[in-house]
């Protein structure tokens, strides 16, 4: 498979399918914040769990450019229950949205937050419902983690590519 997510051709063709994209948290989130400003037109919804999508970081890291927020809509959770209803959310939100791009910045915070025993089988239940939505929706899910955490590795079986940056 190609690297579809770091490829400039890159389009919203590669429908259907979750990707993910490890690196250090800088670098994972303007890689995203890239990906949903390009994205934009077709409509993205951004899952800012790292908070990393704020005024200073955007000035910092894209000082000669505007991101235009049009057709991006950013939920901020603040806890695994808030990021748990904010995926199961994006089942209303995608229908009404008709977003084609679901763009998840710190996807291990709030799972690493849970007892160790619970942490796998929750990752498992929020990736299953991502790429049922992607699935079912024509939909692009892209969820960024840090490089090197334990859940890099957990999260492979349920994406189809694993990008590190």
């Amino acid at each position: 498979m190609r690297n579809a997510i770091l490829d400039d051709s890159y389009s919203i063709s590669e429908t259907g399918k979750v990707f993910a994209i490890a690196g250090d948290k800088a670098s994972t989130a303007t890689m995203l914040i890239s990906l949903a400003e390009r994205l934009r037109k077709q409509g993205v919804l951004f899952i800012d769990a790292a908070h990393s999508f704020n005024q200073v970081f955007v000035q910092r890291n894209f000082p000669k450019k505007t991101i235009d927020l049009k057709n991006i809509y950013i939920s901020r959770p603040f806890t695994f229950d808030q990021f748990a209803s904010s995926i199961n959310t994006l089942k209303k939100s995608v229908v009404e949205l008709k977003a084609k791009a679901i763009v998840i910045s710190g996807f291990e915070r709030f799972i690493l937050e849970l007892k160790r025993e619970e942490q796998e089988p929750q990752m498992e239940r929020l990736l299953t419902e991502l790429g049922e939505l992607s699935r079912m929706h024509g939909c692009v899910t892209i969820v960024g983690i840090e490089k090197d955490s334990r859940m890099e590795e957990a999260l492979l079986p349920y994406v189809q590519l694993c990008t590190r940056i």
